[in-house]
């Protein structure tokens, strides 16, 4: 840092005297040469990297269509905080959605539960409004959502508020924007029954091979000889076994399965700032500035070159041409010359 005021700030904050071992010029040179090894194949080096912040809170506000603000700030959630040291303040409907040394570009989710149009307010917040000079704008941008369906129909049977996915981000360069806002409709669908196995069964085996001799075998009903007739007492004796149970009248249900359906809402952006017309109206003040900055500057080039055409004449009538006029014409042409230098 060149700057003898900035260098006296960063020994007073960290309280070492800043190293001055590092060229300026060679600063520069030397981080591209390592990103560039980093990014080549040729070359192993250590990888880095540089993490920006944003050093600004940035609050939002939302409101419904009526312009009466939601209180309780509990119909609100932000999604991605899990990894913030501290939760960002929460008061009724104002919240701090980017806490200051937030990394950038970074993105949040914001749920909404919402049945109407509503808008969404994004200022900073007032801590970051101390730090500001007199008159900077504290609000930043300012978006109405609107073309909500309506939501799952409560026990009455009337629909209840929808659910809503706003998503923020902060760019690189620390701006931010709403980049979608989509309502959220779960419904149950039946889950198509799995299908049934299908049991292969072998082909059936080749001719049974001839015996030793060249006989066939004898066929298995043949063998079988016929029961005798206590065995057949027996067996007609013999309790019968249990019939199966029989298959259920009705199947089972089928299964539920939740199915996800995200409907894209409209976002109008009110961008906070000069109107159409005050913009006009800037714009042909300026190009009239413009025109006057341009008759100056003609003018004075105009003056210029007729003072510089009266200095030559004046001079050309006492050298190059006095041998071509009268003292009586030279002294009219130098009286008219005298007149237009005044």
């Amino acid at each position: 840092m060149r700057i003898p005021a900035v260098q006296e700030m960063l020994a007073k904050f960290f309280g070492r005297e800043c190293s001055k071992t590092l060229n300026f010029d060679e600063c520069v040179a030397k981080g591209c040469a390592l990103q560039c090894a980093m990014l080549s194949p040729a070359f192993k080096v250590r990888d880095f990297s540089v993490n920006d912040v944003s050093m600004y809170p940035i609050a939002l506000s939302w409101t419904s269509s009526s312009g009466a603000a939601e209180g309780g700030g509990v119909d609100m959630e932000v999604d991605g905080d899990d990894k913030a040291e501290v939760a960002p303040p929460k008061t009724g409907s104002n919240t701090v959605v980017f806490a200051k040394f937030n990394s950038i570009p970074n993105t949040k989710m914001l749920t909404f539960y919402r049945k109407d149009t509503f808008t969404l307010t994004a200022a900073y917040s007032d801590e970051a409004m101390a730090e500001q000079p007199s008159g900077f704008p504290q609000r930043i941008n300012e978006y109405v959502i609107s073309n909500i369906p309506p939501g799952p129909l409560g026990d009455d049977g009337t629909p209840g508020p929808a659910k809503i996915k706003v998503k923020l981000r902060l760019d690189i360069h620390g701006c931010l924007e709403l980049e979608s806002a989509v309502a959220i409709e779960e419904e149950l669908v039946d889950e198509p029954p799995p299908a049934p196995e299908v049991v292969q069964v072998p082909p059936p085996a080749a001719d049974a091979p001839a015996t030793a001799n060249g006989e066939a075998p004898p066929a298995a009903d043949a063998e079988a000889a016929p029961p005798a007739e206590g065995e057949a007492a027996e067996a007609a004796a013999a309790p019968e076994p249990p019939a199966e149970p029989a298959a259920e009248a009705s199947a089972e249900p089928p299964k539920k399965k939740k199915k996800i359906k995200r409907i894209a809402l409209k976002v109008e952006s009110k961008q906070i700032g000069m109107s159409s017309k005050e913009m006009m109206d800037a714009q042909e003040a300026e190009a009239n500035m413009a025109h006057s900055d341009r008759l100056v500057q003609e003018t004075s080039d105009a003056m210029n070159e007729l003072e510089s055409y009266v200095y030559a004449m004046r001079d050309a009538i006492g050298t190059r041409y006095s041998k071509f006029a009268t003292e009586e014409e030279a002294s009219s042409i130098s009286a008219k010359l005298t007149a237009t230098e005044v």
